[in-house]
């Protein structure tokens, strides 16, 4: 979760980027309406609710915007909306309790808005509202877009981005009621709907399985569960096992009989792709993942293997290592008529060294010796990976390289010093990195380390910085950079030293 999180950072900060450029010397708010409608009169219990934005530029200036037509999170964040029910209850986001992975999708590329002009969008009310009740519901938009602040940070050629939020007046959308029956009806209109469509890779026929996909997950009902699971099964597409995975996780309730379906499913067919965050959603065991993991891992089907051999990096048991071992060193069963895909290998490699065992270190030493360089490097790679995870802390810091990181950890109108708070981070000794994590939560506290430790200190001041952006920044890398993985660590007499930390930056230089 946290690797797709920081991908959909980079792509804003890309996006954002593009935008600035674009936008020139504007560098303020633009003067911007939004008005939002439902074009569908009538509505019922289940269905997709349409919500068209149309934004209007009252500016002197054109308003240039990214003209996007898909977000791999499913929704695009720079048009939400809120929905509150006649009685006064704001409608739960089916996120609540779950975040989507990566954002971020295809453009149409920069578009410009005259003076007086517009344009729209059309939104799903069910992306950002669970819709599970008939009524009359007050619904309001929020269009977002982002105004460059130069030189906040002192550096030079480098700008801050700062959001603003264009409101829509309230519109009201009456939901009819839909019986048991006629919900039963309209899924089964839906499901044949999806199979008359052949599945395939072209893209306005992928378009238009995940919207039949996510129709269904807007009802509600689990009566879709049947043909969710089997199209993690079909794996015919990445953006249909998201839409699956989706609908498990956002629109249906935590029941046990859910659990229990994907339970049988998963010990009968094996983990199918995207099945592991939907187990993990609904509670699964580590001994239930023991059980599913150990079943899929003998599975012919690449697809089941691979999603195995992934899984053990999150739920890793002695009790896979032997079969880890094998694929590590391309030991197949022969019944199987498909080459091991390289990335499979290169899976149960990583998930030896994150679960240490004697054995797995005599193999990843060998592995390290193999002829072929492409091996050699996963190896140090997965090695590298896992000492980063569960990292080696020192039992006494080095003073003099820990003065020199917290100088350039300081000098915050360099770029560069966020290495130098990673590397203080990582050369702490394991009470620096209690206290560390101790003043997340309050920079504040007066702790007896702070005189001691120039390191912790430089983090404490940044953790205290002016620059909202900096504190926020620090204190989310040090929850990074300190949460806590299964497995059981590497050693330090393991592998060699310049194993043990990540590869020298260029900027190192």
């Amino acid at each position: 979760m946290i690797h797709s999180l920081l991908r959909q950072f980079l792509l804003t900060l890309i996006l954002l980027s593009l935008i600035s450029d674009v936008r020139g010397d504007a560098d303020r708010e633009f003067d911007l309406t939004l008005s939002i409608r439902c074009p569908k009169e009538i509505l019922k219990q289940g269905d997709e609710i349409p919500i068209v934005f149309t934004i209007t530029n009252n500016d002197p200036l054109p308003y240039p915007y990214n003209s996007r037509k898909y977000d791999r999170s499913g929704r695009m964040s720079e048009f939400t909306l809120v929905a509150t029910h006649q009685d006064g209850a704001k409608v739960p986001g089916p996120r609540e309790n779950y975040l989507a992975g990566l954002g971020g999708g295809l453009s149409n590329g920069m578009e410009t808005v005259a003076t007086g002009q517009s344009f729209s969008k059309t939104i799903a009310l069910n992306r950002w509202a669970r819709i599970t009740r008939p009524g009359c519901y007050s619904v309001v938009g929020t269009y977002s877009y982002s105004v460059p602040e130069p030189n906040v940070r002192g550096m030079p050629k480098v700008r801050h981005m700062r959001v603003v939020q264009v409101k829509s007046a309230p519109i009201e959308v009456v939901v009819s009621p839909r019986s048991y029956r006629q919900t039963g009806r309209y899924i089964k209109s839906l499901i044949e709907e999806l199979e008359a469509i052949t599945p395939s890779k072209k893209w306005d026929i992928v378009q238009n399985r995940q919207s039949i996909i996510a129709r269904l997950a807007y009802t509600c009902d689990s009566r879709i569960v049947p043909v969710l699971i089997d199209l993690m099964y079909s794996n015919y597409h990445n953006n249909e096992i998201f839409e699956a995975q989706h609908a498990f996780l956002c629109y249906l309730h935590d029941e046990p009989r859910i659990k229990e379906s994907l339970l049988r499913s998963a010990m009968a067919r094996g983990l199918a792709p995207g099945m592991q965050q939907v187990l993990e959603g609904y509670g699964c065991t580590e001994q239930e993942f023991k059980e599913i993991i150990s079943a899929s891992l003998n599975s012919e089907n690449l697809d089941i293997l691979g999603e195995a051999v992934k899984a053990t990096h999150e739920h890793p048991d002695d009790a896979h290592m032997s079969r880890l071992i094998e694929i590590a060193l391309k030991i197949v069963s022969p019944k199987s008529e498909q080459r091991l895909r390289p990335i499979i290998h290169d899976w149960a490699i990583s998930a030896i060294a994150l679960n240490r065992t004697d054995r797995g270190v005599k193999v990843l030493r060998a592995l390290l010796e193999n002829p072929d360089e492409m091996i050699r490097k996963t190896t140090q790679s997965s090695i590298r990976w896992a000492y980063r995870r569960n990292p080696i802390y020192p039992k006494i810091s080095n003073d003099k390289l820990t003065n020199e990181l917290s100088a350039k950890a300081l000098d915050t109108s360099d770029r560069r010093y966020v290495y130098a708070v990673i590397d203080i981070c990582r050369s702490r000794t394991r009470e620096g990195v209690e206290a560390l994590k101790m003043l997340v939560d309050d920079p504040d506290q007066n702790l007896p380390i702070l005189d001691t430790d120039a390191g912790v200190r430089a983090i404490r001041d940044l953790l205290k910085h002016p620059d909202k952006n900096i504190r926020d920044d620090t204190a989310s890398r040090l929850k990074y950079l300190y949460q806590e993985y299964p497995g059981r660590p590497l050693r330090a007499d393991d592998f060699p030293a310049e194993l043990q930390k990540p590869k020298p930056r260029k900027s190192d230089d």
